[in-house]
């Protein structure tokens, strides 16, 4: 992911944001955490991550017993049938989740208003995965701004009640302070509709500290092991805590890396901070020795 992605991180303040007092608060939970990629054809992986031999079509099965939820990014680009859903969903372990990114046919529009039947044929290739289907991204332009409130509002009452949502927002005019404008954290509150929370060095404004449902999805985006990675993991390990305490229920924790090879590295790190942390078992490879050399800025 280009989006906010920095070369020189020389200056750049990884500190998260202080809790928005406005958002979400339920009872204490002890939260379900699942970290994860947003692919899983990763031969490369192969003898490291995966089992020795595993065929490239058995590297779904591998990722789902090393992982547990996966950005499903490929299908920005293409809709797959249901039943393609269904075939990938029944080689899953339970407690898998699918996290499938919205076309851009219909995330990419203005008005949010996907070319006859693409809507109808997402929600359906959505529904093939039963109870294997996690939070569904939308990812809007940058050029989507909350002078689009509206149509958002349009879109979150239109869309099935019973597929969850998450929203990755990127006009600097929804965040004031690192928080979601209130009229925006409302309407999400009201729909529960999940922000997303993107910890990227570009933009720090998009790391923001509204929790608007039971639910936390984070895109972190990593600088190839530079010390700042694990530096800014243990900051999350410390802040799903303290959403454990205001009532998180499931958090989705996804890692990408400019290398890939490089992120089954940060993701093993990510589950043992977030273990320790939350005294909850996190599924990822432990893996001793990182993958090729350090980032150099």
């Amino acid at each position: 992911m280009d989006f906010g992605r920095l070369t020189n991180l020389d200056g750049v303040d990884f500190a998260l944001a202080e809790l928005d007092a406005g958002g979400r608060v339920a009872e204490p939970a002890v939260p379900i955490v699942r970290v994860g990629a947003p692919a899983w054809a990763k031969k490369t992986w192969v003898g490291r991550v995966y089992p020795s031999g595993t065929h490239a079509s058995a590297l779904l099965d591998a990722y789902a017993n090393a992982y547990s939820a996966v950005e499903l990014n490929a299908t920005f680009y293409r809709t797959p049938s249901e039943d393609e859903a269904r075939a990938w969903a029944s080689r899953c372990p339970e407690g898998f989740r699918f996290a499938p990114k919205l076309p851009k046919t219909l995330s990419q529009a203005k008005a949010l208003v996907a070319p006859p039947g693409e809507r109808e044929r997402f929600e359906a290739f959505l529904r093939g995965f039963g109870e294997r289907l996690g939070p569904s991204l939308l990812s809007l332009p940058p050029s989507f701004s909350s002078r689009d409130l509206p149509r958002l509002v349009a879109f979150f009452d239109a869309w099935p009640g019973d597929l969850p949502l998450a929203v990755e927002l990127r006009h600097e005019s929804w965040f004031s302070s690192r928080a979601l404008v209130p009229a925006a954290r409302d309407a999400f509150t009201a729909r529960n509709v999940t922000t997303v929370i993107t910890d990227v060095a570009g933009r720090r404004d998009v790391s923001h500290a509204t929790i608007t449902s039971s639910t936390v999805f984070v895109r972190f985006v990593g600088n190839a092991l530079h010390p700042t990675d694990r530096s800014r993991i243990d900051a999350w390990s410390t802040r799903l805590s303290q959403l454990a305490k205001r009532g998180v229920r499931d958090i989705y924790f996804f890692v990408h890396e400019p290398d890939d090879e490089t992120t089954p590295d940060l993701l093993s790190y990510a589950a043992d901070r977030f273990e320790a942390s939350l005294g909850v078992s996190v599924r990822a490879p432990r893996l001793d020795e990182p993958k090729g050399q350090l980032a150099l800025f």
